[in-house]
């Protein structure tokens, strides 16, 4: 009789155990942050495309920020025309290189 009741504590300890071991590794992992890249507004087959809000337009020198991170963006404005501060424009990229910037393009004014 004694040797059932050590099988049966041993068994409940090991069962105890177990679940105390999974739970510990759910809350590990459900409580550290994703670490996945920033993805764009909109990606499509050709470019990658996010947006920002014009802050500072310094003679052709403009300044963004992204409307949905913490991203900052500069670049000429040697061709779109009529940009001021508050716009908000769209900036296409490479999908490859987002260093490479391919086009901007101004969506709304605010």
């Amino acid at each position: 009789m004694r040797y059932k009741r050590k099988s049966h504590k041993n068994k409940l300890l090991v069962v105890c155990l177990i679940l105390l071991v999974t739970l510990f590794l759910t809350i590990t992992v459900n409580s550290q942050p994703d670490k996945q890249p920033e993805m764009p507004l909109k990606a499509d087959s050709e470019y990658r495309v996010y947006e920002y809000q014009i802050v500072k337009i310094k003679g052709n020198e403009v300044y963004g920020e992204s409307t949905t991170d913490s991203s900052k963006i500069y670049f000429t404005n040697d061709e779109l025309k009529g940009i001021k501060v508050n716009d908000v424009v769209k900036a296409y990229f490479e999908p490859e290189d987002l260093i490479q910037l391919v086009k901007v393009e101004k969506i709304n004014e605010k």
